[in-house]
């Protein structure tokens, strides 16, 4: 379901899985402190479908405060 369908029938927009992936590309490249308030909500999502990303996510800030 798109956004203006959502709106159309008053019901909450939920990203669907590929997108929510496409959107998520360039924050996870991001500190934690730099991401907007859609993209906390959004990864909070994002980790709640995949957990495994949630761990890449951590060992790659955990390298980046390494090198």
């Amino acid at each position: 379901m798109n956004i203006e369908k959502a709106k159309k029938f008053n019901k909450k927009f939920e990203p669907e899985v590929k997108q929510l992936l496409a959107r998520s590309r360039y924050f996870l490249y991001k500190s934690r402190s730099k991401w907007s308030i859609n993209q906390t909500r959004r990864v909070q999502l994002l980790f709640q479908l995949h957990p495994e990303t949630e761990k890449a996510y951590h060992f790659t800030q955990d390298l980046h405060s390494i090198f």
